[in-house]
């Protein structure tokens, strides 16, 4: 019978003030798991997202670092400027764009690091915003489902990373 403890960050101290990501989610994933194995020698588990829009002219649509984008001037731009900054940038683009989250998985142990990287469902970027949405997190206030037209916000999670869990219960039986 094995027994599974997971951890968090709450859970663990570790310095972290020299962890330096870079452009990419699934090398930043990487390095994070990386980085957080060394510091503890515990299996780690460590995830990044980016949002990729399809009528984003920089970066084959991936949008790198939104908050900058938001506002270049600030060291992070609020929730609110960046639901601002995209409605803005909607109206240039017709009003609305085909999004999707990407998301990369790392897992370090004593024998390396494995990665896979998921695309998930549909969304479009629109300017109505929803009610709800997790702070930390405001592009989810302009997403609504391509196929439900539910925002993203109001999704339970089982729908919200559907494409999540099926990619990674697949990788999980390699």
């Amino acid at each position: 019978d094995i027994s599974i403890e997971f951890l968090s960050l709450n859970d663990v101290v570790v310095d972290d003030s020299s962890l330096v990501e870079g452009q990419d989610f699934e090398e930043n994933a990487k390095i994070k798991s990386e980085f957080y194995f060394k510091k503890t020698g515990i299996p780690t588990i460590a995830l990044d997202n980016v949002l990729w829009i399809k009528k984003w002219p920089k970066d084959d649509g991936v949008m790198i670092h939104m908050r900058k984008e938001a506002n270049p001037l600030s060291s992070r731009a609020t929730d609110e400027e960046v639901i601002c900054f995209l409605q803005n940038w909607l109206d240039s683009v017709g009003g609305e764009s085909e999004a999707r989250f990407k998301y990369a998985l790392a897992y370090t142990n004593e024998q390396g690091t494995d990665c896979f990287s998921s695309t998930q469902r549909k969304y479009i970027l629109q300017k109505k915003q929803g009610k709800n949405f997790w702070a930390g997190y405001p592009t989810e206030a302009l997403l609504v489902d391509a196929k439900t037209g539910e925002h993203k916000g109001d999704q339970d999670n089982s729908v919200r990373y559907d494409a999540f869990i099926k990619d990674l219960a697949i990788y999980s039986r390699k």
